[in-house]
């Protein structure tokens, strides 16, 4: 399934034209991920020097805090949800919650199993395998998809697949906008 992500009003750019998500469900609990961002990439303060990479991948906490992908993915029968951020630098970031940003700690039960990304004079793409806990296999899944984008000039931009009313909230319910089938079932 093919996913476009919004910038938010409160939030506008000029050098993307946008960013889209293709995310499928895989064998067992995984979920396949790939970011493209499109436009002016080179006006985007990437994290990393290097235009591409295929890992090893390691862990690194506060990536939003300049340009990286998101994923928030909740069971659609349970509460609780986990949060996976990808940055452009080999780094990501795993954490679960119970709820609405609540009882934040790190996802030990979710790994990426394989990550790459690339960027190129009119685009940006990030591809990754994402294994959940195994609770998620036989789950239909509630997700929101975002990117944090930083310019050069440090002004943000935030992208959501929705995005809430008000300011940038990607942990907020409205952002889990894309309904995908149970892993197990793909």
């Amino acid at each position: 399934m093919q996913l476009a992500l919004s910038c938010h009003p409160d939030t506008p750019q000029s050098a993307l034209s946008g960013i889209t998500v293709t995310i499928s469900p895989r064998r067992g609990a995984c979920l396949s991920l790939s970011f493209r961002a499109r436009g002016e990439v080179d006006a985007i303060c990437w994290p990393g020097t290097e235009p591409r990479g295929e890992g090893p991948w390691t862990r690194a906490d506060e990536l939003w805090r300049h340009s990286c992908f998101e994923a928030f993915i909740a069971r659609a029968d349970a509460p609780g949800y986990r949060e996976i951020n990808l940055a452009m630098s080999d780094k990501w970031a795993g954490y679960r919650f119970s709820g609405y940003r609540a009882d934040t700690a790190r996802a030990d039960d979710v790994a990426l199993l394989a990550g790459k990304w690339r960027r190129l004079p009119e685009r940006a793409e990030l591809h990754a395998l994402i294994e959940l806990p195994p609770e998620y296999r036989r789950s239909d899944l509630m997700v929101g998809l975002s990117a944090v984008i930083e310019a050069k000039d440090g002004a943000k931009s935030y992208w959501a697949l929705r995005h809430p009313a008000g300011s940038p909230d990607f942990h907020h319910a409205d952002c889990f906008a894309a309904r995908i089938a149970a892993p197990e079932a793909a």
